[in-house]
């Protein structure tokens, strides 16, 4: 399988493929479901842009409910906690012993979140959105304390993953903005996520009856490889209760 930026205009800093293949062949052997990698080519006059070569693993990621439908509550449930599962292995994974303790600079890692993110905001405007600016004023006047570094994946979610037809989760993808960091960041995503809208009438996979909400659990504060965060059960931790 070939791996590129998509084509037309992209950002500064967005889809980086060397970064992206780095993360990969490190974490090739832990826990993490990841398909090896092959090639990197950084010759930009071979495909018109950086480029890398992975094996194909099976699965598709879902995206819609009418895509996860056929799993069942039972199933669905079984595939979000281990969506969960995985992200508490990422996090448990040394950055060190993979080769990766210089993967990114955790200090102050929410600080630039928060600088970075305004600018590309900044770079990509195309409509008016009521409360983005104050949204974004209101991020950088209440950082939270950073906790511990770990690998963050930077867009944790579920169809970023392959689920093959028997609801096994064989690989994470996009890989692209993981650094180093607080990996608090990781799991509010997730939970972000998990509430999207209808679109094109279409409703969301982590709509599915079995796929837990995330209104109350204030005891899990970090994601662990065992994932037991204490609370009612078919709930996720709330974005709230994350922040510590």
């Amino acid at each position: 399988m070939v791996r590129r930026p998509p084509l037309g205009h992209v950002l500064a800093t967005a889809h980086d493929m060397p970064r992206e293949y780095r993360v990969m062949t490190a974490l090739s052997g832990t826990a993490v479901p990841v398909p090896h990698t092959h090639l990197l080519c950084e010759d930009t006059e071979v495909l018109g842009a950086p480029f890398y070569v992975m094996e194909h693993v099976a699965g598709t990621p879902l995206r819609t409910l009418d895509e996860i439908a056929p799993f069942g509550s039972t199933g669905v449930r079984a595939l979000a906690d281990a969506l969960v599962t995985t992200l508490g292995e990422l996090h448990a994974v040394d950055p060190e012993e993979v080769g990766l303790a210089d993967f990114g600079r955790p200090v102050g890692f929410l600080e630039r979140q928060v600088r970075r993110w305004s600018r590309q905001l900044e770079a990509s405007r195309s409509r008016d959105l009521p409360g983005i600016d104050e949204l974004r004023d209101r991020l950088a006047a209440t950082l939270p304390e950073q906790g511990a570094p770990a690998i963050v994946h930077g867009d944790y979610r579920l169809d970023n993953v392959l689920v093959t037809e028997d609801g096994r989760l064989t690989a994470v993808l996009d890989w692209e903005m993981a650094t180093l960091g607080d990996p608090l960041v990781d799991l509010g995503l997730m939970l972000v996520y998990r509430e999207q809208p209808v679109t094109g009438g279409r409703s969301p996979a982590t709509s599915a009856r079995g796929f837990p909400s995330s209104p109350n659990s204030p005891g899990c504060t970090r994601p662990r490889p065992a994932a037991t965060c204490p609370g009612s059960a078919g709930t996720w931790p709330s974005a709230a209760s994350s922040s510590r």
